[in-house]
């Protein structure tokens, strides 16, 4: 009984890993690994039951294999998480710019912020954690370090 009962958790989770781990996002590809996670340690026991060393052995090195694109997704789905919020935050940036326009009197100023806002509207301007607040319109904006332009000028 237990053994077809793992048999089965380890034939659902191989499939149902195998679709997930096929899917665009790093979330499809997590909940892939995780389900052969528990497919693969199904088939580790089932190998310990009936005692096939080499079954075991095949299914033990996948099961790490597993926890280790589980790790790897995870990962990227955070990192994918942080560069939506920096997108974000750069689009306050640029509107934050377009109303200090608005409200700037002085043509060299003006000048300098259109300047600087057009920038910004094309990534130039790439912020990354912390914080920064704009005194003008009290908006604040994570950033760790500001990259202005080159990647190899960082301030930090």
């Amino acid at each position: 009984m237990l053994n077809n009962v793992l048999q089965t958790i380890g034939l659902l989770g191989g499939i149902a890993g195998a679709v997930l781990v096929a899917g665009p996002t790093p979330r499809q590809r997590a909940a892939g690994f995780a389900t052969w996670i528990a497919g693969n340690g199904a088939w580790v026991a089932f190998a310990a039951l009936t005692g096939s060393l080499y079954l075991g052995a095949q299914f033990g090195v996948f099961l790490l294999l597993s926890g280790v694109g589980l790790r790897t997704n995870l990962k990227e789905l955070r990192e994918s998480k942080l560069a939506l919020e920096r997108q974000m935050n750069q689009k306050v940036l640029v509107n934050d710019l377009a109303r200090l326009e608005e409200m700037t009197t002085d043509t060299n100023l003006l000048i300098h912020i259109a300047r600087i806002r057009k920038r910004a509207e094309n990534g130039f301007y790439h912020l990354q954690a912390g914080t920064i607040r704009n005194p003008v319109t009290g908006s604040e904006y994570p950033v760790m370090r500001r990259r202005i332009g080159r990647t190899d000028l960082v301030e930090k």
